[in-house]
């Protein structure tokens, strides 16, 4: 089967939920590189993604963060 995440950019905005945490571990078990962004704490984040504690209201921040991913997981 095919591997459509590996070595893919993946955003994953509320990466730090419940439902966020099961697929953020499930793309870096794909061997994507995962960005997560969220408020909220990012501890429970798995270990392997990048972490960015940033406000996705502000229009300049979601430009920022969507830029050059291949994929975006929008669950915040």
């Amino acid at each position: 089967m095919i591997n459509l995440f590996e070595g893919k950019k993946v955003l994953v905005t509320g990466g730090s939920g419940m439902i966020g945490m099961a697929l953020v571990k499930m793309l870096l078990e794909k061997q994507a590189n995962v960005l997560v962004v969220s408020l909220d704490n990012l501890a429970r984040v798995p270990k392997g993604a990048d972490l960015q504690c940033l406000d996705l209201r502000h229009f300049n921040n979601c430009l920022r963060v969507c830029e050059g991913m291949d994929f975006v997981f929008h669950l915040a």
